[in-house]
């Protein structure tokens, strides 16, 4: 049986953060992080195997990237930010 990626988003007040997720809410949770110029798609077929082993996979579209939060301010992806 294949696991199905499930798409989410997450909202503060300064920030919304678009991922994907795979297996168990319950399991040990692993974050996917991606570079430059990748997005969170790039790590659905280890989202899948992680999520088949009873791993909660995550992998979220970095600030800037995808469907995350986009500025236009260089000081908005200061790493005190990030």
């Amino acid at each position: 049986m294949t696991m199905k990626i499930t798409e989410h988003r997450t909202h503060s007040d300064r920030h919304r953060t678009f991922y994907r997720a795979c297996g168990p809410e319950s399991g040990p949770l692993i974050i996917m992080m991606h570079g430059w110029p990748e997005l969170s798609i790039s790590w659905r077929h280890q989202l899948v195997y992680l999520g088949s082993r009873g791993y909660r996979a995550i992998a979220p579209d970095m600030r800037g990237y995808g469907g995350s939060s986009i500025y236009s301010e260089h000081e908005a992806y200061a790493q005190s930010e990030i």
